[in-house]
């Protein structure tokens, strides 16, 4: 099965304060629109991404 990349839309993502990124621990000014924690947008779709490889292999 090809595995199609999934790339989230954060255009309504808010700024910040540096805070740390909830997944690699390093500064994020961006907040996940979804929950307002500190977050990268690569580090959200490579969590996506690795949680669906997950799926597909069980």
């Amino acid at each position: 099965m090809t595995h199609i990349p999934q790339f989230l839309d954060w255009r309504h993502a808010r700024i910040g304060d540096p805070a740390p990124c909830v997944i690699c621990r390093r500064p994020a000014l961006m907040r996940d629109p979804g929950t307002q924690q500190p977050k990268h947008k690569v580090c959200a779709e490579r969590a996506l991404a690795e949680s669906r490889a997950e799926g597909e292999a069980a």
